[in-house]
């Protein structure tokens, strides 16, 4: 998971408990714990909860989880620009997207600066995923066609930077990931006029393109994540990868210079960063639903384009594995008494069993009963954590009647005289 989510648990009382929460915040009664009841300070049992894929048909709309599944592609340039509709995103979202890819083609920028009328649409877009309730896998550059390899040279590049920084830095909420893009065709760093074209680099490319990357790092807020786009690129913790050739060939074209070196270093590394891509090329048996699920479970894949490459992705579909491949991560009622948060970042839990012992309390007020104990799972950026479409929903905790709120139903428990 790539970003800072807390759990903050919520009690919930049933239908016959209807007394709303009042403003008196002293908390004289006790309340069992989640785990079950407790017997003095000794739990008798406790929950054993399993993340499975959220059920599209309890949760409605078919929404997923965010920054999880596959993207679909979106893409605009300086010279046509293709604002953001957030009609056209919501529908994706009732198609259960939570991703888009953005290409942002700067191609009328490449020696001068970007104009306040594109800043300008650039924020707007962002506002408009807010509105839609959807992120981002964003990646700048200056040409997405072969025949023109023009990128920036390297003081126009970091002004361009320079310019990005506070746009970035105020929509970092629905930036899923940020692709270092700007070098070469399609911001893939290999055809490029400026930084050492196709995999001929010279000490001076190397300073120049690491110049690049530490403006984009200071660029994006540190809650962000950057990928780069080959193993050989990373030296930093904070730097993730997008193959945009899974499955392509032995080294997914050039993905890996040495795969027995590359590939157990990207297992280890994207246990805590993201992951994701595209695959290029139908080369069975290597791209078929086998080796595809592995490698997908191995790599912790946490997003793949829904549209490319057709033929690739028509296999997995004939083969019955295309729904498997779907990473998402999807609630009503009067909310009582809410506990706080745990101060558990889910950043950090691999699979696994993971435990969380909390003492509660609630006011005066509540009325005694039986109460749901729900796990709200929300986003850690302040302009989103309020926003339930951002919650993360875990399915087999997810019932008709929180569906809505996107909350996790963890138990039950009595509050008690």
């Amino acid at each position: 998971m790539n970003r800072a989510i807390f759990l903050p648990l919520l009690l919930l009382a049933l239908a016959d408990c209807s007394v709303s929460l009042g403003n008196d915040n002293v908390c004289p009664r006790k309340v069992a714990a989640p785990c079950h009841q407790l017997t003095g300070n000794t739990p008798v049992g406790c929950y054993d909860i399993t993340y499975t894929e959220p059920n599209m048909t309890v949760l409605g709309a078919g929404r997923g989880n965010p920054e999880r599944g596959f993207y679909t592609y979106t893409e605009t340039s300086t010279s046509n620009w293709n604002t953001l509709n957030v009609e056209d995103l919501q529908s994706f979202v009732q198609q259960g997207y939570t991703l888009i890819f953005r290409y942002v083609i700067l191609d009328t920028f490449v020696n001068s600066n970007i104009s306040d009328d594109i800043l300008l649409k650039i924020g707007e877009d962002f506002d408009t995923l807010r509105e839609a309730g959807m992120k981002v896998v964003l990646r700048l550059c200056y040409s997405i066609s072969e025949s023109i390899k023009s990128d920036a040279k390297l003081n126009q590049l970091l002004s361009h930077l320079n310019q990005l920084t506070p746009i970035l830095d105020e929509h970092a909420g629905v930036i899923a990931v940020v692709q270092a893009g700007f070098i070469g065709v399609w911001g893939e760093w290999y055809y490029t006029e400026n930084y050492g074209d196709e995999g001929v680099i010279s000490q001076a490319n190397w300073m120049d393109r690491g110049t690049v990357l530490s403006q984009l790092m200071n660029a994006i807020p540190a809650s962000r994540h950057i990928q780069l786009r080959t193993p050989k690129y990373k030296k930093v913790a904070r730097l993730g990868i997008h193959n945009d050739c899974f499955l392509a060939s032995d080294t997914d074209y050039g993905t890996y210079e040495n795969i027995a070196v590359d590939y157990p270093f990207l297992q280890e590394e994207t246990k805590y960063l993201p992951m994701g891509g595209e695959t290029c090329n139908y080369n069975p048996p290597r791209s078929d639903c086998p080796t595809a699920l592995k490698e997908l479970r191995e790599l912790h894949f946490t997003y793949l384009n829904n549209g490319y490459h057709e033929g690739v992705l028509n296999s997995w579909k004939t083969q019955s594995c295309y729904n498997e491949l779907v990473l998402h991560h999807p609630t009503s009622g009067a909310t009582y008494y809410t506990c706080g948060s745990t101060g558990v970042d889910l950043r950090t839990w691999l699979p696994g069993t993971h435990s969380l012992q909390l003492s509660m309390t609630v006011p005066k007020k509540a009325p005694r009963g039986r109460y749901q104990v729900l796990l709200r799972l929300p986003d850690g950026d302040s302009r989103l954590k309020d926003l339930d479409v951002y919650n993360i929903v875990i399915e087999n905790l997810v019932d008709s009647n929180n569906a809505a709120r996107r909350l996790n139903l963890i138990g039950y428990t009595e509050v008690e005289n």
